[in-house]
């Protein structure tokens, strides 16, 4: 897996890109896997890296375009949990 690096949205946790495999890599916060777009340009990258809003971003210019896989943590790689709801 490529290295993530956090970003702020309130959809997406994390983004990443493999400029040689040209995959943009994208950790939902709603996704307990990453999804990786294929065919990208490193340009895309850099433009939702520099988004305003990063899932609007997606939604527009990356979802439309680029085919998508999704790809689960490695086994036994610790999964994050999300906050118990207070009653």
């Amino acid at each position: 897996m490529v290295g993530m690096r956090p970003v702020v949205s309130s959809s997406i946790r994390a983004i990443g890109y493999d400029a040689a495999a040209k995959e943009l890599w994208i950790e939902y916060r709603s996704a307990a896997a990453a999804y990786v777009y294929v065919g990208v340009p490193a340009r895309v990258f850099a433009e939702l890296a520099k988004a305003p809003s990063k899932g609007r971003y997606v939604n527009l210019f990356v979802k439309p375009r680029f085919a998508a896989r999704r790809r689960r943590p490695p086994r036994g790689a610790a999964r994050k949990r999300k906050p118990a709801r207070p009653r």
